[in-house]
């Protein structure tokens, strides 16, 4: 577990989600659906955390995401713990690219890497807007 902390604490956000005896799959390790999910509850707990508006409705403005890839490294097997850290990799005019490393706590490696593209969006207009001044400094912090 030392390994892993120390990996862990070269991210500036993680996040821990213990594995489910329902999230496996016929092949007897954790279904590939499931590291998506993962990634999407840090993205939105990474989000409240910031302040950052995670209704995803009404007449506000909020994120929504773009497009997400995977890469899936190693298999997972229950029980365990996922690790998950986030940080950002770039932020632009109306969008940042995000990526989420998921690790295992029972092998102390890394499993999957994620990465996303999330953008300022207007629900009540239905249409990307710029990112705020406000939102870019909070996201700044967890730049890589």
């Amino acid at each position: 577990m030392e390994g892993l902390k120390k990996i862990l604490s070269e991210f500036p956000y993680s996040y821990k989600i213990t594995l489910r005896w329902g999230e496996m799959d016929a092949a007897g390790h954790i279904n590939n659906v499931s590291y998506l999910r993962w990634t999407e509850t840090v993205r939105v707990e990474f989000f409240k955390e910031l302040g950052i508006n995670t209704q995803f409705a009404g007449d506000t403005t909020g994120l929504i995401l773009a497009w997400q890839d995977i890469k899936y490294i190693f298999p997972m097997l229950y029980p365990d713990e996922a690790h998950i850290t986030m940080q950002v990799l770039e932020i632009n005019e109306d969008h940042f690219i995000s990526e989420q490393r998921i690790f295992s706590k029972k092998l102390e490696r890394i499993i999957a890497i994620s990465k996303t593209k999330t953008t300022s969006y207007n629900y009540h207009a239905l249409k990307k807007v710029p990112l705020t001044l406000e939102m870019k400094e909070k996201l700044r912090k967890f730049l890589k």
